[in-house]
């Protein structure tokens, strides 16, 4: 069993569960500080052998080094833990901690097939491997800078957020349409930013998605509320096609 603790800051890709090299103290033979503020920056990649883990016939986006292996649930909700320590956050107007990012968790379980009544631990199948995953996604919320008095670098990072929201509607969008005109999706820009691009196997790919939308209660939230409501119906359009 396997976890990875993303998140998507300014246009780039952090380790939640590695400190920034920049964290780290330049005396020889040093740790990494305790007080380290962010993850380490990762690329990605597209990866063929991979794809099949993420549940994915095709080629899927990938990071590599950021997979840390977990024996039980206790492990798992401590790397949970450690990474939250890593993820940018900042007060404004309408929130105290403030997500700066979009945040993505994602368990993998690999189990080796074994013949049956072999003795061998395993799961009780004729040869080869079985994969399966599970991706937990926070997505910061849109922002009016004139609302939550944003400036500065945090102007900035909500600049990103919005940016990135836009493209992920741009693929909400084209998936939805196409999959109302029983045509398959022809130019979805996928590729426009990170987010969506580790999102492709979880919008219009082979597994279930859900999604939980939020809201709030308030007067002063409609234009949120609607565009959350709009954004949650058209995902609801988008036919994906789960493979076991």
């Amino acid at each position: 069993v396997g976890v990875t603790i993303l998140e998507v800051y300014e246009g780039k890709v952090h380790d939640l569960l590695r400190p920034a090299p920049s964290s780290l103290s330049d005396t020889k033979g040093s740790k990494p500080d305790a007080a380290a503020t962010h993850g380490a920056i990762l690329q990605l990649e597209l990866d063929v052998a991979m794809s099949q883990r993420a549940g994915s016939e095709t080629r899927c986006y990938w990071v590599k080094g950021g997979e840390r292996t977990v024996a039980n649930t206790k492990e798992a909700l401590m790397a949970l833990r450690d990474s939250m320590r890593l993820r940018h956050t900042a007060s404004h107007a309408l929130n105290e901690a403030s997500s700066r990012s979009h945040c993505m968790v994602t368990v993998f379980v690999d189990a080796e097939n074994v013949p049956p009544n072999s003795g061998a631990p395993g799961l009780c199948h004729p040869g080869g491997a079985t994969f399966g995953s599970i991706s937990l996604v926070d997505l910061a919320g849109s922002e009016r800078p004139k609302a939550t008095g944003s400036e500065g670098q945090s102007l900035k990072e909500a600049g990103h957020i919005n940016k990135s929201l836009y493209t992920l509607g741009k693929v909400i969008r084209g998936l939805s349409d196409a999959a109302a005109r029983g045509a398959g999706p022809q130019q979805v820009p996928f590729r426009d930013s990170k987010l969506t691009k580790l999102l492709i196997s979880s919008l219009g790919g082979h597994c279930k998605t859900l999604m939980v939308g939020c809201v709030s209660s308030s007067s002063d939230a409609t234009p949120e509320t609607l565009r959350t409501l709009d954004f949650a119906m058209r995902i609801r359009g988008i036919r994906n096609r789960p493979v076991v």
